[in-house]
């Protein structure tokens, strides 16, 4: 499926691996592949079902790399980084200022979205408010409707 993206253009090789040495992790290769080729990007209309949600979640934005700080990987990393799993990213939002999460290695790896204003009734302190999507990048681009 293609993603109906405005893209912010395309990352080079050399961002791609400055990134990666200031993180200390190297990105999966879906995921690299992505930034190549468009950098991020607004998303237009577009929608995908965490496990656990009983509806979709508009997506607003996939972050990328080296933009102005709001749309930037490396901003997001630092400003939730005491959040968020270790060799984890936020790789995107959606209007509401939530997060898509991307876990890179380990048991949990995988993408999920992370309802940390509690917008959804399900989601609270007690019982949780991150939602598998789907095991890579790759998969999480074909949900997308």
């Amino acid at each position: 499926m293609i993603v109906p993206i405005n893209s912010f253009g395309k990352a080079s090789v050399d961002q791609i691996a400055l990134f990666e040495s200031t993180i200390g992790v190297l990105l999966p290769n879906d995921y690299r592949d992505f930034l190549l080729k468009s950098n991020g990007g607004v998303l237009v209309d577009c929608m995908v079902r965490p496990v656990g949600l009983n509806e979709d979640i508009q997506l607003d934005v996939m972050f990328g790399l080296q933009l102005d700080e709001n749309l930037d990987l490396q901003f997001w990393l630092e400003e939730y980084s005491a959040e968020i799993p270790s060799e984890s990213l936020l790789i995107g939002s959606d209007p509401g200022s939530n997060f898509i999460l991307m876990i890179i290695s380990g048991e949990s790896k995988g993408v999920y979205y992370w309802d940390h204003t509690h917008f959804f009734p399900d989601s609270s302190v007690e019982d949780g408010n991150t939602y598998f999507i789907c095991d890579d990048f790759y998969e999480f681009l074909n949900l997308i409707n």
